[in-house]
């Protein structure tokens, strides 16, 4: 029988329902690290079979610098209803992703949105500076570090840089049953250029 104190702690640590907790520890014979694993793969299954759904409600991230209210972020985040839009969860997600964009400064939402142009001019440079016989996965590798530093859904999360935002938005739509998304984002910034992000369906 599975001690009801773990699957509190898996809970805890996962958000994730009291049913899905039993079947990870079941699944993975009560190895709580591997019930983790499970469970985050589980989430990302759920998160791409909601990805395609309607999202017609969401709210407002908005952040403003308290001291000197020279910074302003405002981030649009969508859900299915009105009902996720006023819970907790998604409220407290959608604060932090606000601060993230105010902290960490990203130039698009996912690296889907980048322009193939830019991605190729990358490439470009990279085999320029490093020479032809640099590797494929040299390069791939470069890449992926400019969708971290650019692109809000790849970068850690600021308060704990062993989940990236994206993983924390997978995991939120996993535990709240809607699909969920950040549509577009602004961040102003006394005497810097404005930076205005947008999905490519916003666009």
């Amino acid at each position: 029988m599975v001690d009801i104190e773990i699957i509190k702690k898996l809970r805890e640590e996962t958000g994730a329902g009291v049913g899905d907790c039993k079947e990870a520890l079941d699944k993975s014979k009560d190895d709580f690290e591997k019930a983790k694993v499970y469970l985050k793969q589980k989430g990302v299954a759920k998160a791409a079979k909601k990805a395609e759904r309607s999202t017609g409600e969401g709210t407002l991230g908005i952040y403003l610098h308290p001291t000197n209210e020279k910074l302003a972020v405002i981030v649009e985040t969508k859900c299915e209803t009105d009902f996720v839009a006023r819970n907790e969860k998604f409220k407290a997600f959608v604060k932090n992703a606000a601060l993230q964009v105010a902290g960490m400064s990203p130039q698009y939402i996912s690296k889907d949105d980048i322009p193939k142009t830019l991605v190729a001019n990358w490439k470009k440079e990279i085999k320029k500076e490093r020479g032809a016989m640099v590797s494929a996965k040299e390069t791939e590798g470069r890449v992926s570090a400019k969708y971290k530093e650019l692109c809000l859904l790849e970068q850690p999360f600021f308060k704990d840089e062993g989940v990236t935002i994206g993983e924390m938005l997978t995991e939120l739509v996993a535990v709240i049953g809607e699909n969920i998304k950040i549509s577009r984002f602004v961040r102003i910034r006394m005497g810097e250029p404005t930076i205005v992000a947008e999905t490519a369906e916003k666009r």
